[in-house]
């Protein structure tokens, strides 16, 4: 899921976290944790 919305706003984790409803903090936390470069998904 948080892969999915980084694709859709193109790397953009603020905007993939309120697309998920999480705050930016455990937005990162969960980048952190899976190992998610969000960079990869920005064009």
């Amino acid at each position: 899921m948080i892969i999915e919305a980084l694709k859709r706003t193109k790397g953009n984790m603020s905007k993939a976290a309120r697309e998920l409803g999480l705050s930016e903090r455990v937005m990162g936390l969960r980048v952190k944790k899976f190992g998610i470069d969000f960079r990869k998904y920005r064009p």
